[in-house]
C-alpha cells in the first residue's frame, strides 16, 4: 500500500473549500493510505473527516528553527509518500518541496500550469477553479471538488442549545484570519440588528468559540476610553435604558501643578492629553455625541447619567438637557450620599 499526502494548513475556509478536492484524491487512491498535514487549529475537526486515512501535525514553526525542520523531514520520511498533493501552496510549502519531503511525483499551482501561462494569471482564478486545474493536470479524476459535502463534520449540539435557548436560532459566524483584515464586513451590527427585528422570538448565536454566544464591534474607537464604547455597545445591542456612573475625564484647574484624572488622582495623564491637551478630550467628546445623536435616529433608548452635576463628569454638558436625570433617581441617589 502506498502512501498519498495532502498539505494544507488553512485556515478554515480554505479548508472548507479544498473538502471536495480532498474527496477525489481518495476516491483516486482509494487503495492508498490518503494523510493530510494541517495546522494545530484544525486536526480535531480533519480527523473527522473520512476521505482521509490520518491526520499529521506541522506546528508551523519558524522556518530558522532547524531542530524542528529536522524532525518533520525524520517523520515524513517514514511514510515515503508516492504522491504529495500540495493545496496550500504557500512559500513555506514550496521550501518543503526543496527540503523537507523527497517524491517521486509533487502536485501543486506550478505544476498545474498550461504551456506559456503565467502563475499570477493562473492564481487570479477562483479557488475551486484552481483546485479542479490542479488535481486534472495530476490525473485525479474530479467529480466531488465543486460539489462540496460536509455533513460527515455535523455535531450534535442539543445539548449546548438548551442552555440558550429552547426553540430556533441562528448562528452568525463574521470573523476571516487576522492577516486579511480586509475581508472583514463593516456591517454584522447592522445585520444582526435586523436579524433580532424580523426573528423577535429566535435565539441569535455569534460563534466567538464553542462557548460563546456574543459579538460585537461598536463601529467606533476615541482615547478617552473603554466606557464609550460600552455605552454604544449597550445602544446597539437593543437596551432601552443605559446607566453610566461616569467616563474618564479631568480637570481643567491644576491642583497641585496636575490636572486630577477625574475617578483617580493617582493615575497618570495620558500621552494623548499631554500632547494635545484638553481640547483634544472636548473634540473627542464631540464626536461620540454626535454618534450618539445618529444612533438615536435608528435605536430607542434612554442614557441615565448617574453622575450628573457632579464635580468633572464629562457627561454631564452633553446628557444634561437630551437626557436628563430623572427626579426619582435623582431623589434616590441623594439619599445615598
Amino acid at each position: 500500500m502506498s502512501n498519498i499526502l495532502i498539505i494544507k494548513h488553512g485556515s478554515l475556509g480554505d479548508l472548507i473549500q479544498a473538502n471536495g478536492a480532498i474527496h477525489d484524491i481518495k476516491n483516486s487512491f482509494k487503495t492508498s493510505k490518503v494523510l493530510l498535514l494541517t495546522s494545530r487549529a484544525y486536526l480535531e475537526l480533519m480527523s473527522e473527516c473520512p476521505y482521509i486515512d490520518g491526520v499529521i501535525l506541522d506546528k508551523r514553526l519558524p522556518r530558522w528553527n532547524l531542530f524542528y525542520l529536522n524532525d518533520l523531514k525524520k517523520l515524513l520520511a517514514k511514510y515515503n509518500f508516492s504522491h504529495v498533493f500540495d493545496l496550500q501552496n504557500s512559500k513555506r510549502t514550496k521550501f518543503y518541496k526543496r527540503h523537507i519531503i523527497k517524491t517521486p511525483f509533487w502536485s501543486c499551482s506550478e505544476t498545474s500550469l498550461n504551456k506559456g501561462e503565467k502563475l499570477s494569471d493562473f492564481n487570479q482564478d477562483s479557488v475551486l477553479n484552481r483546485l479542479e486545474k490542479q488535481l486534472t493536470k495530476s490525473n485525479v479524476n474530479v467529480e466531488k471538488t465543486k460539489n462540496i459535502n460536509l455533513k460527515w463534520s455535523i455535531k450534535d449540539i442539543s445539548r449546548n442549545l438548551k442552555q440558550y435557548t429552547n426553540g430556533d436560532f441562528i448562528l452568525v459566524f463574521p470573523f476571516c484570519s487576522k492577516k486579511h483584515t480586509q475581508k472583514k464586513w463593516p456591517y454584522f451590527a447592522d445585520l444582526i440588528i435586523k436579524i433580532k427585528q424580523i426573528y423577535k422570538n429566535t435565539a441569535i448565536f455569534c460563534e466567538l468559540n464553542k462557548y460563546k454566544t456574543n459579538f460585537f464591534h461598536t463601529r467606533y474607537r476615541g482615547q478617552p476610553g473603554l466606557g464609550l464604547r460600552m455605552v454604544i455597545y449597550g445602544i446597539c445591542m437593543g437596551f432601552k435604558d443605559i446607566y453610566v456612573i461616569g467616563l474618564d475625564g479631568r480637570s481643567k484647574v491644576e491642583t497641585n501643578g496636575n490636572l486630577l484624572h477625574a475617578f483617580d488622582g493617582s493615575k497618570d495623564i495620558p500621552n494623548w492629553y499631554k500632547k494635545f491637551g484638553d481640547d483634544f478630550q472636548e473634540r473627542q467628546f464631540i464626536i461620540f455625541w454626535d454618534y450618539i445623536q445618529e444612533l438615536k435616529q435608528k435605536y430607542d433608548f434612554n442614557i441615565f447619567n448617574l453622575g450628573e452635576g457632579t464635580e468633572h463628569n464629562v457627561l454631564s454638558r452633553l446628557f444634561k438637557d437630551s437626557y436628563p436625570l430623572p427626579e426619582n433617581i435623582r431623589e434616590a441617589l441623594d439619599n445615598e450620599e
